[in-house]
């Protein structure tokens, strides 16, 4: 779905994609909802990312956690990636390899240095 709307150029297209996505019922699916939060924060739309992280029914598999933390990461909201992962393991989910790069790279980009140190030696 990412793919299809990025390369259309628009953020109106992904809303009309998205609506289908709702229209067709498809709301419940973690992976088109992590899709859906990946094409908001392509567009630098992280209010409609979250958004639509909160709406979900299921948040208890990695990839909706990895899709927003990521999100973050690309816009440079470093801080909000860190608080997310932390709410995440507080959660009870457990991070994997795509959430460690995640972080590390949301770290990297917001120049949070020392916290992306700290959360990489905590994967030990």
């Amino acid at each position: 779905m990412d793919k299809c709307c990025s390369c259309l150029g628009a953020l109106q297209h992904g809303r009309r994609v998205h609506a289908l996505v709702i229209k067709a019922s498809f709301v419940s699916d973690v992976f088109v909802g992590s899709s859906v939060i990946v094409m908001y924060a392509n567009y630098a739309n992280m209010e409609d990312a979250e958004r639509y992280f909160e709406w979900m029914e299921e948040k208890d598999i990695v990839c909706c956690w990895n899709a927003l933390i990521s999100g973050y990461g690309m816009n440079g909201y470093g801080n909000d990636a860190i608080d997310l992962f932390m709410k995440m393991k507080s959660s009870g989910l457990i991070p994997d390899e795509s959430t460690l790069v995640s972080i590390l790279f949301a770290c990297s980009h917001a120049g949070l240095v020392d916290q992306g140190l700290e959360i990489f030696l905590s994967y030990g």
